[in-house]
């Protein structure tokens, strides 16, 4: 199946809209025979005019140009692959100890 692009009248944003909500959004549509799939909204980054959207903020707090009837919003979606525990701890060991020099 291929990628389509999120570009229906079902998916436009509301002033009100929060990021998280955009990343639902987003989430239930994912394809799921991509190689890497997204579990969560925090597996997940929106970039929006060169900066990364804040899950508690709405989209015009975020400065996203909603306003524009019949505009196109372009945003890079980013995915955090899910990494192993064990890289999980020699990460978190790592920013211990950088955080105690």
């Amino acid at each position: 199946r291929p990628w389509r692009p999120l570009h229906t009248p079902a998916c436009a944003p509301a002033f009100s809209t929060t990021v998280s909500a955009l990343k639902e959004f987003i989430l239930a549509r994912w394809p799921q025979d991509k190689e890497i799939t997204p579990k969560t909204v925090n597996d997940l980054k929106l970039i929006n005019a060169g900066r990364i959207l804040e899950n508690n903020r709405t989209l015009v707090e975020s400065r996203v140009r909603v306003e524009i009837p019949g505009g196109v919003i372009t945003m890079h979606v980013v995915v955090h692959p899910p990494q192993s525990d064990k890289n999980k701890r020699r990460r978190n060991k790592n920013q211990r100890t950088l955080w105690a020099e």
